[in-house]
């Protein structure tokens, strides 16, 4: 029976443990982490299948690939078990300058352009002027409602859970046959990549009833979910403070609400701020690395920037793939 532990229990580890425990069965499955939800990054994540802060160098048919099957995935569970956080949203994007339309559009339950009458009618005259702008419906996905989910399937199906911090992944030993680094920005001081930095993004969440669309542009956003709306945001590379910024909170309010008035009479449910894992493609890749006196194969899996819960699940299936082929290979 192999030993299999996954570093990290955000949205990327989790997810990758339950398709661990599905695959194979008779492994024992270990999640070693610092922390878990809802104290984690994954929990801040607005939760928008959206392709956002996303490296380049990702192989296009891989990267449509990943889409795909995350999109399918939180698509199965807005129609089936909502209440595990998904849902399907309609609303709008709005751009300065005309583009073309995006590829990852063709996953969208529906997408049009608007008419400038539309684009007055939805934007309004307060905002600034804009070239181009869609209406699509998508995927969301509450994420500490999706991570609840996730963690009590796993608990459920033998999985185990080993709280503690660790600085270098040789912290681990050789207990374990194969070991999944899930860790986010961590990967930096953990496995020394330092190609990955952090990416600052600070949102507010509101209770405003009368928002019933998502609204996006170049500058800010504002996302309804099943009991809050997140605003933003912030995207400021190389920038690891957790602190709230008065006056960056105070810009994506008065911002919003320039585009949204109903947002006048939001109450302001909380600030937070998160540091998006970016690096220049999703690392996720099978490395051979001596502990102690022994040989261990190691899976990465991070680097998704703002785009984990758009590429979380396709990603979590080629990461049990590459398991396989280690499994097979090494007759664990």
């Amino acid at each position: 029976m192999p030993k299999i532990v996954v570093v990290g229990a955000g949205i990327i580890g989790l997810s990758q443990a339950c398709i661990l425990q599905e695959k194979f069965p008779d492994a024992e499955i270990t999640i070693v982490a610092g922390d878990v939800s809802p104290n984690i990054t994954s929990d801040i994540a607005a939760g928008f299948w959206h392709p956002y802060l996303l490296g380049d160098d990702i192989p296009k048919d891989t990267l449509k690939r990943w889409l795909g099957e995350t999109f399918d995935y939180i698509l199965r569970f807005a129609r089936s078990h909502p209440t595990h956080g998904a849902m399907i949203i309609s609303g709008y994007e709005f751009n300065r300058k005309a583009l073309k339309k995006p590829e990852f559009a063709d996953f969208f339950l529906q997408f049009r352009e608007l008419s400038p009458k539309e684009v007055l009618e939805a934007r309004g005259k307060e905002a600034y002027p804009v070239e181009q702008a869609w209406f699509y419906t998508t995927v969301f996905l509450e994420t500490t409602l999706h991570l609840k989910y996730l963690f009590n399937k796993y608990l459920s199906n033998g999985g185990l859970l080993e709280r503690r911090w660790l600085k270098s992944i040789d912290e681990l030993g050789e207990k374990y046959d194969l070991i999944f680094n899930c860790t986010g920005l961590g990967a930096n001081k953990l496995v020394d990549d330092f190609g990955v930095f952090p990416t600052r993004g600070q949102i507010i969440r509101v209770r405003c009833p009368e928002v019933k669309h998502f609204f996006i542009d170049e500058e800010t956003y504002c996302l309804p979910n099943s009991e809050t709306t997140v605003l933003g945001g912030t995207a400021e590379k190389n920038d690891h403070d957790l602190l709230i910024r008065p006056a960056t909170a105070k810009w994506i309010l008065e911002e919003n609400i320039k585009k949204i008035p109903a947002l006048k009479n939001a109450e302001i449910v909380s600030h937070k701020v998160g540091l998006r894992p970016t690096r220049s493609a999703v690392r996720l890749e099978t490395e051979y690395r001596t502990i102690g006196k022994k040989r261990v194969p190691i899976i990465h899996n991070y680097g998704h920037g703002g785009s984990g819960v758009t590429l979380f699940y396709g990603c979590a299936l080629d990461g049990a793939k590459l398991a396989a082929n280690v499994i097979q290979k090494s007759k664990i």
